[in-house]
């Protein structure tokens, strides 16, 4: 029975006849994985948790484009994800492809890649979405060396990932599944050009550029998946200090005697905060080397991309002390406004107050939604962040 928690869109542009519209609806009617809608988004730009519906297709500023007609059925079958049918040629028109993946949610976090490959093939719903955070930042750091252009990598790896998912589907990776991740993507950086992408009408650009343009202007892409997990605010519990403290100095080793910081509500004595630990880990840049990668992941730590925030990468840990581990340039704005706002927090009552109040409200608001609660106290932390930089004169 198809999993009905992963949907496909079959996007049409607007300008395409209202017959096939029509035509590819009555098509895939019976096939609940399949949704068949108007392309009506000229470019699609990455929003992060806190802005995002978690239906957007992926990191970096998205260009409009459209397929080619003239597609052989193997650009075809590499397109459309190979469990659903293609529709017959004369429906095939100028249709795009993006898959939408459910919310991660807690269950995956202690499988390795080769099985949650294995629970991918067997039609598992949460893999792909397991997956798509474990492969994210690998993917984004070996675009950026493959292709010497960060903004070219940002603007390929939803297709990157939506490849690699589409391959995971029907074939068993040989020998270490990272290596052969690895392999993929340096196959996939080697099609591609490394320059800023112009449209695929551009005039100027000759054949086989245009060829490279709409073969990945037709692959499957990937919605950014939305990080589901259940909210609540406890009551400040003690311990939460010296676990940080021990998670420190273990996380130290990790990213090679960097500094790393308790910060957020955890770290303040009389604020309720989720039962998360948040610890800023300085780093040099973004993107982070396979070593750094290999030990992060080693140490529990799941990468999900910036997670709507510029600069910083964000690794999760959920065990028996869950942590956000945030990874941010010390001594960037992000770094000293972090711990900024702590020390305001921890030194000044009327600001722990009016911090606590404005979680409650944004709670009871947004229900258990996570991002509707971070974009509903969002306000009152930049004030509160502003005033803690005030007082430290910058």
């Amino acid at each position: 029975m198809p999993d009905r928690r992963r949907v496909v869109y079959c996007l049409v542009p607007e300008e395409a006849p209202e017959d096939l519209l029509v035509s590819l609806r009555e098509f895939y009617a019976d096939d609940p994985r399949v949704a068949v809608v108007v392309d009506r988004r000229m470019g699609l730009r990455r929003s992060g948790i806190d802005r995002r519906e978690g239906v957007l297709l992926g990191p970096g500023e998205q260009r409009r484009a459209r397929s080619d007609r003239r597609r052989s059925s193997d650009r075809r079958r590499s397109v459309l994800p190979r469990h659903i049918e293609a529709p017959p040629p004369e429906l095939g028109g100028p249709l795009r492809w993006a898959e939408r993946l459910v919310a991660l949610a807690p269950g995956l976090e202690d499988a390795d890649l080769a099985t949650l490959a294995t629970r991918l093939r067997d039609g598992d719903g949460q893999a792909p979405t397991e997956l798509y955070w474990r492969v994210h930042e690998r993917v984004r750091a070996r675009l950026t060396r493959r292709l010497g252009d960060p903004a070219v990598a940002e603007e390929a790896i939803p297709v990157a990932v939506g490849r690699l998912l589409d391959v995971l589907e029907h074939e068993t990776p040989e020998g270490d599944v990272t290596r052969w991740l690895e392999r993929q993507v340096d196959a996939f950086a080697a099609e591609l050009p490394a320059q800023p992408l112009p449209t695929v009408k551009d005039p100027e650009v000759d054949p086989v550029r245009r060829a490279q343009l709409t073969a990945q202007a037709s692959s499957l892409r990937v919605h950014d998946p939305t990080l589901a997990e259940q909210l609540a605010l406890r009551h400040h519990d003690p311990g939460w200090i010296g676990q940080a403290r021990a998670e420190r100095a273990r996380l130290r080793i990790v990213l090679d005697g960097g500094a790393v910081e308790h910060a957020g509500a955890t770290a303040v004595p009389g604020m309720d905060a989720r039962p998360v630990l948040d610890l800023i880990g300085a780093i040099d840049g973004l993107p982070l080397s396979d070593g750094s990668l290999d030990a992060l992941q080693a140490a529990g730590y799941v990468i999900h991309g910036e997670a709507g925030v510029p600069g910083r990468l964000l690794a999760r840990r959920r065990a028996a002390i869950d942590v956000d581990l945030h990874l941010i340039e010390r001594g960037s704005a992000l770094w000293v406004g972090a711990l900024a706002l702590r020390d305001y927090l921890i030194a000044d009552a009327d600001a722990r107050e009016c911090c606590n109040a404005a979680k409650h409200a944004a709670l009871r608001v947004a229900g258990g939604d996570p991002k509707r609660y971070a974009s509903l106290r969002a306000a009152t932390l930049d004030a509160l962040t502003a005033e803690a930089l005030q007082r430290l004169g910058r």
